[in-house]
């Protein structure tokens, strides 16, 4: 009797013709957003060998980011699989889709304990890599994209320097101004400057990128848990052929 309620809703609906479509749609961004991660984790990997990280600590980041990389491309695999079965609607490649789907929840479930559990680890490394930047900041050598991530984490937080604007010989930058304006090269009177160091709200920073990650993180497990019973639900009620 179930199974012919159940076939009666589908003759009526096309549910199965909805779930294809959904599985098409979340999988096409799930691909783009694999390729994106993947392409953040190889260019971040890049980076860390590159001035100024390679004269930093870094450690469980680099592991961290390696992690992230393997992530994205099991995504990747995720979205091209469940693309292709959700048209052609094999058994075999549902079932590839599946499998690849529980290790990329088991990825992102590792990534998200995995952050916490390094919390320590990751805000140490930053602690140090914020003394490097700011102490290399007005070195002729330094590069752009550190000077850039000075202003941005100041302007932010609005905080100066490590510990304060003394910090940085001769002056301070721009952003260590109360009335700092993004894009701005102005010099920071004395008067105008921040006394509060950024050292103290580091750890409170990489606190809050672990809540963005997991909310990020329990959002695409949602999906993944809807992609999965969307899955069975294709593969359950699209037509078998038998084997001659």
């Amino acid at each position: 009797l179930l199974y012919t309620i159940k076939f009666e809703f589908q003759m009526c609906i096309g549910v199965t013709d909805y779930a294809r479509l959904y599985l098409f749609i979340i999988n096409s961004i799930t691909a783009i957003k694999g390729l994106v991660i993947t392409f953040i984790g190889i260019y971040c990997t890049a980076k860390s060998n590159k001035i100024p990280f390679s004269d930093v600590e870094t450690g469980n980041l680099l592991a961290f980011i390696v992690l992230t990389t393997v992530l994205g491309l099991f995504i990747l695999s995720l979205g091209v699989s469940g693309i292709i079965s959700s048209i052609n609607q094999s058994p075999g490649m549902i079932t590839v889709y599946v499998r690849f789907l529980c290790v990329v929840m088991l990825l992102q479930v590792s990534l998200l304990v995995g952050s916490f559990v390094a919390k320590p680890d990751i805000t140490h490394n930053a602690d140090i890599a914020w003394r490097h930047f700011v102490s290399s900041y007005n070195s002729p050598y330094a590069a752009p994209s550190m000077r850039y991530t000075v202003e941005e984490v100041q302007g932010s937080l609005h905080c100066c320097g490590y510990t304060g604007p003394g910090d940085y010989s001769p002056l301070p930058p721009p952003s260590c101004c109360n009335s700092y304006i993004p894009s701005s090269r102005a010099l920071c009177p004395e008067s105008d400057r921040v006394t509060k160091g950024c050292r103290d709200l580091i750890p409170q920073l990489v606190l809050n990128a672990i809540h963005l990650l997991a909310v990020v993180i329990g959002f695409a497990l949602i999906l993944d848990i809807l992609s999965l019973l969307g899955a069975w639900y294709v593969n359950d009620t699209s037509t078998k052929y038998d084997l001659i």
